[in-house]
């Protein structure tokens, strides 16, 4: 499955709970396969990973920060290990919501 058709694929963990849609797929170092998915966050948030404002590639006014670094809060990342089928169509993960960490915390 290429990534660009991962990011149109909605999220749901073990207990069939939907998460939302992926929003971002982290490479390896090598290139060659996916480390994890970003899922969840609203409108904004698509607007905030496509930006690059939650790695730091992008700066902006303090207003924008502001609101992309509130609009990411509910996002999580899924490592490839915690996924358990990859599509077509819809992400199915091997562990429920609880045990996601926040993208914040994996990006510190």
């Amino acid at each position: 499955m290429r990534a660009s058709e991962l990011l149109s694929c909605d999220v749901v963990d073990a207990s069939g709970a939907p998460l939302g849609p992926v929003r971002d797929v982290r490479i390896t170092a090598d290139g060659f396969r996916a480390a994890g998915i970003v899922v969840g966050g609203g409108a904004l948030a698509a607007v905030a990973h496509a930006w690059g404002y939650p790695e730091g590639r992008a700066r902006g006014p303090a207003l924008l920060t502001t609101l992309f670094r509130h609009a990411i809060r509910a996002a999580r990342f899924v490592p490839a290990e915690d996924v358990a089928r990859w599509g077509p169509g819809t992400v199915e993960l091997a562990v429920e919501a609880a045990a996601l960490r926040p993208l914040a915390h994996e990006l510190a």
